[in-house]
């Protein structure tokens, strides 16, 4: 209750002080952890005020953290078919704003609901376009990510297995290892 209150806090000073980013940012914070928490009505309600006022401002970038939301949602209420077209919007919005990296994880989504809607070469497609998006943030950064690269690699692995490239899939082995080594994450193994 203490973290819900402050991230509502949040809210409430980014409306007065903050700018679009910070506002959706936090947003984007209380309905996640609402919905993670088992406060559904609340999320629910959340995401009804945030998508009003994404509107409201005409905020392009409210607009697109607004349908990642909507996507995390249906992912989370196992709508695959629904949550896709929130992130295709998403990710196309996001993209247009410079949020790379929002845009990004709604791409790793929208090749999670290719996966479970049966559709893998539309997300290979999908990762291709993540794979520019990476190397675009990489290029503006100067920085590897091993998390964004084990991710990425990981669903080109099961979607080549899935469309039955299996000579393709198999020196993905080599790179998911490489990631997961210097993440040292076990859960990663």
């Amino acid at each position: 209750d203490g973290f819900l209150g402050e991230a509502r806090g949040l809210v409430e000073f980014h409306k007065l002080y903050g700018s679009d980013k910070q506002l959706f940012d936090a947003y984007a914070t209380l309905f996640d952890r609402q919905q993670m928490w088992g406060r559904y009505d609340d999320a629910v309600a959340t995401l009804g005020e945030m998508s009003a006022l994404a509107q409201e401002k005409e905020s392009a970038l409210g607009q697109g953290v607004t349908e990642f939301c909507f996507g995390q949602l249906y992912l989370n209420t196992r709508e695959p078919a629904e949550a896709e077209q929130h992130y295709r919007r998403a990710f196309n919005i996001l993209k247009a704003v410079g949020e790379r990296g929002r845009a990004l994880r709604a791409g790793f989504n929208l090749q999670a609901c290719a996966m479970n809607l049966g559709r893998s070469e539309e997300g290979l497609a999908m990762n291709d376009s993540t794979a520019m998006l990476l190397s675009e943030m990489e290029a503006r950064s100067g920085r590897v990510n091993a998390g964004n690269h084990l991710k990425q690699s990981r669903y080109r692995f099961v979607l080549l297995q899935r469309v039955d490239r299996l000579k393709e899939a198999a020196p993905l082995k080599d790179t998911l290892l490489h990631y997961a080594s210097i993440l040292s994450d076990p859960s990663q193994d």
